[in-house]
This record gives C-alpha cells, sequence and structure tokens, in this order.
C-alpha cells in the first residue's frame, strides 16, 4: 500500500495548492476491512491505511450512496454531529488502539472512541469516564464525559 498512497501524496505535492485526492488505498482497504479483516485497518507503524494515515487532510472520500441508497442517512447524521460537538477535522489526532480481525478501537484527538468490529468485549481499551453517543450492529461511538 505504501506505493500507492505516495503515488497520491506526490501528485498532490505537485499540484499544490488547495489540491486533494480520492484515496482509493483506503477505499479498497476498508472494503476488505468490513469483511473480517480489520488487522487491515493499521499498518506497520501504526497508522491508518491509505493517504489518510500519511496525510488525512488532503485524502478524500465519499459517503453519498450510504446516505441516500442504503438508508444510513441518520446514523451518518447522528455521527457527524458527535464529529461537530468535539471539534474533530481531517487533522484530528487518531490513536489505532487495536486492530484485529473481529474488533477495531481508535481514539480521536483523546474525545472520542470508535470501535468496529463482531467482538462485543472491547477490555479497557475505553476509558471508564467515556459514555456511548452512538451504537448500530458491529459498531459503537463513546465520548468522553
Amino acid at each position: 500500500q505504501n506505493g500507492n498512497r505516495q503515488e497520491l501524496v506526490n501528485w498532490v505535492q505537485q499540484v499544490g495548492g488547495p489540491a486533494t485526492a480520492f484515496d482509493f488505498t483506503t477505499k479498497g482497504i476498508l472494503q476488505a476491512a468490513v469483511e473480517g479483516e480489520l488487522w487491515r485497518m493499521r499498518d506497520s507503524q501504526g497508522k491508518a491505511p491509505g493517504m489518510m494515515g500519511w496525510w488525512p487532510e488532503k485524502a478524500v472520500t465519499f459517503f453519498y450512496d450510504h446516505m441516500f441508497d442504503w438508508g444510513l442517512k441518520a446514523a451518518i447524521t447522528q455521527l457527524t454531529e458527535i464529529r461537530t460537538r468535539n471539534g474533530i477535522h481531517s487533522g484530528s489526532s487518531l490513536n489505532i488502539l487495536a486492530s484485529d480481525a473481529d474488533l477495531y478501537v481508535a481514539m480521536i484527538d483523546g474525545k472520542i472512541a470508535t470501535k468496529l468490529g463482531s467482538r462485543y468485549d472491547v477490555g479497557n481499551l475505553v476509558p471508564s469516564y467515556f459514555q456511548v453517543v452512538a451504537s448500530g450492529n458491529d459498531w459503537c461511538v463513546w465520548e468522553k464525559r
């Protein structure tokens, strides 16, 4: 994946200015990850995959079909509100706490914890002073109290 994401970084640097790039590397990894390969969500340096792990401010993704075609508008709206309330942005710090086949847990800016995967027990990865603010089938979001 490093070669692919390096090409994206190089292109954005060459174009300069406000240029961003669709993060195809992350898209491909996400598609495999949600099929029981959540371990792909962390690279060998502990960062997120794709361009998102190297230069998240310049990595672009799309959610249009998820919002309208897949009926996830309410959940996406709720997650957007949580993100806004906590000042989360593309340059926020991402600390990946677990990335196994059936569990992915990450902390964003020390304010939000997220969990993906079928494993219910996250152990002590999420501090007790965080509270669940959104959840669904195999995912959960906690917010610092």
